[in-house]
């Protein structure tokens, strides 16, 4: 019998495609659990700390950053699962090969709530875009700047910044933090001094949006742009 499940009960069932490249963590719970803080606030812990490396590198990232001098008071197990390419299938000609899916996600760290945060995304953006390729660099600075900015003095959150190449050649960009309230984007005339964050984002970016992150954390606000 496997540990820790019983014969007679019914447990839910979830089915999910994982394809090449993706990879599963397996976890128990001291990993995330904390006494006196929710359950939520471990899960947000574990998501940030989460990089898109190879198995044994992650497994000692998520440890520090997780644990690092930390006395847990229940065990804890993680495991990294990485899924490989099946081998192709040997026929009686040479086959041409498939490219590899060019899609690629980078995630911050989690940047604290404060003024020189906004500087530290700016850098991290550059550092990402030029990897990417991405041309109009100053237009994605100026607007992640204006975001972490909202993130910092309306929201009062920390927050983090992700970049992610489409497959059609465009970048996507997102900031999240954990404040409450929705950015709005404000009318106040042009000698308003607040309030041009999304308005500056919206005559740059190709395509953007705000919304509220799952069970009410926050507010992710994200803009695309072509390559």
């Amino acid at each position: 019998m496997l540990l820790g499940v019983r014969p007679n009960e019914e447990y839910a069932q979830t089915d999910f495609t994982l394809e090449a490249g993706d990879r599963l963590l397996v976890y128990t719970d001291g990993l995330v659990e904390r006494r006196g803080e929710s359950l939520d606030e471990g899960l947000e812990r574990l998501r940030s700390a989460v990089r898109n490396w190879d198995p044994e590198p992650l497994c000692g990232r998520l440890m520090d950053d997780l644990v690092g001098g930390h006395i847990p008071s229940d065990d804890i197990a993680l495991l990294v699962l990485r899924v490989s390419p099946a081998p192709p299938k040997a026929v009686g000609r040479r086959r041409t090969p498939v490219a590899a899916d060019s899609t690629s996600v980078v995630r911050s760290d989690l940047f604290s709530c404060d003024p020189s945060s906004v500087a530290a995304a700016r850098r991290f953006v550059g550092e990402c875009v030029g990897r990417f390729g991405l041309q109009s660099l100053p237009d994605v600075q100026l607007m992640v700047s204006e975001l972490a900015t909202n993130a910092v003095v309306h929201a009062r959150s920390s927050f983090d910044v992700t970049v992610e190449t489409l497959p059609d050649d465009r970048v996507r960009v997102e900031v999240r933090d954990s404040g409450p309230g929705t950015p709005q984007m404000l009318d106040d005339g042009p000698i308003a001094v607040k309030g041009r964050g999304l308005r500056i984002v919206s005559l740059l970016a190709e395509c953007w949006g705000v919304q509220d992150r799952p069970g009410g954390a926050g507010t992710s606000t994200w803009f695309t742009l072509k390559a």
